[in-house]
C-alpha cells in the first residue's frame, strides 16, 4: 500500500484563483458604486415626489395658487421637517435630512439638460445633499449617512421632470 504524503495546491493553481478573484472584484466594484449612487438619487426623488404631491394638492384646494414663500409654507429645514400648508412632513432618511429639501416658486433649473423643458412648470423642488444634516448634528431628524450624499443634487418640477447631479450644484446634470 502506497502512503500518500501531504499534498497541497501548486503555486500556479493559487495564482489562477487569485487572478479570478481579482477579475470578479474589478467587474463588481463599478456596479456596486453605480447602484449606490442610484439608491441615493432614488431616496431624493421619493422625498421630492411627496412634496410635489403636497404642492399639487394645495394648488387644487386653494384656487389655483401655489405657496409663494417659505414663511407661508414653513418649509422643511425648520419646524421638524413639517410644512403645515402642504401637509407634508419630511423625516431624516438614510442620506437626506429635512434641511436638504427646498421649493422655489416660480421654478428655476440649476442646469440646462437635453430632453428637459428649459423652464420648469410652476415650481422646482431641490434636494441638495450639501444641506443635509447628519444624526450627529441633529439627533432627532438627521440622516444616517448625510456625508455620503453631500455631492448629490436632485431637482423636480410640477410636471415630474427630474434632473440630478452627483457632482454638486456645479456638476454635470442628467435627466432622471
Amino acid at each position: 500500500m502506497k502512503k500518500l504524503g501531504n499534498q497541497g495546491f501548486s503555486m500556479i493553481e493559487l495564482l489562477v484563483v487569485l487572478l479570478i478573484i481579482g477579475v470578479l472584484a474589478a467587474v463588481a466594484a463599478p456596479l456596486f458604486l453605480n447602484n449606490s449612487a442610484k439608491a441615493k438619487i432614488s431616496e431624493a426623488v421619493a422625498g421630492a415626489g411627496s412634496i410635489r404631491a403636497g404642492e399639487r394638492t394645495y394648488y387644487s384646494q386653494n384656487s389655483s395658487y401655489y405657496p409663494a414663500n417659505a414663511s407661508e409654507t414653513s418649509y422643511f429645514g425648520t419646524g421638524g421637517g413639517n410644512s403645515s400648508a402642504l401637509g407634508v412632513t419630511m423625516h431624516g432618511n438614510k442620506y437626506f435630512s429635512p434641511n436638504a429639501y427646498s421649493v422655489a416658486v416660480p421654478g428655476t433649473w440649476l442646469a440646462t439638460v437635453t430632453g428637459v423643458t428649459a423652464n420648469p412648470v410652476d415650481f422646482t423642488i431641490t434636494v441638495n445633499g450639501a444641506n443635509s444634516q447628519s444624526l450627529a448634528t441633529d439627533a432627532t431628524d438627521g440622516a444616517a449617512n448625510a456625508s455620503e450624499a453631500a455631492n448629490f443634487v436632485v431637482q423636480m418640477d410640477n410636471a415630474g421632470q427630474t434632473i440630478y447631479s452627483t457632482g454638486g450644484t456645479g456638476g454635470t446634470f442628467s435627466k432622471y
